[in-house]
């Protein structure tokens, strides 16, 4: 989707040589993570199993992936107590994480339980949290708040929002950034 790749690009631009980086498990992630992989002594630390057997990275920088438990049915995303611990033994400079909705009193959700932990892990074991997610996301709420948007840095979402939207979402978060 040429929304996901503009959102990965502008994500890119974010992250510098020598960074530690959490990406967690989707489309976005994964796209973000293609496009961070030229860089040098990266350190990506992942729960997408997916990323973690497609991404080809630069000699000097290393993959790590959490561990846990995979998730059921067709996901590829590692989830679960031994997951989160591994994240909260970890320090990262950013994390971007991807999310099923944003609705208008900025609660930043996703769509099961099960991703929960993991997410919130990533975000207090990060300096920098980046919040990533397509137009289609905004202004839907989902099951699960993993934290409110004033938590974030920043949202990167794409110009294919309206402008009533970006108004809404101003009002309930920090950095809003258009790819």
């Amino acid at each position: 989707q040429p929304e996901k790749e503009r959102i990965a690009i502008r994500a890119a631009q974010m992250v510098k040589n020598g960074d530690t980086v959490f990406i967690d498990a989707g489309t976005t992630a994964f796209a973000i993570a293609k496009a961070i992989s030229h860089l040098e002594r990266l350190t990506i630390i992942t729960n997408d199993l997916f990323t973690a057997s497609q991404l080809q990275l630069k000699p000097t920088s290393t993959l790590m992936v959490t561990g846990g438990m995979r998730r059921g049915g067709n996901f590829q995303e590692l989830v679960g107590a031994v997951a989160e611990e591994f994240i909260h033994a970890a320090h990262a400079d950013i994390a971007f994480l991807g999310v099923d909705g944003i609705d208008w009193m900025g609660n930043v959700c996703i769509a099961n339980f099960d991703e929960m932990g993991v997410k919130r892990a990533m975000l207090h074991s990060a300096t920098q949290k980046v919040i990533v997610a397509d137009h289609g996301k905004i202004g839907h709420a989902a099951l699960v708040r993993i934290c409110y948007l004033k938590d974030a840095d920043c949202l990167i979402t794409d110009d294919g929002i309206s402008t009533d939207s970006l108004r809404k979402l101003k009002k309930v978060g920090n950095d809003i950034i258009l790819a």
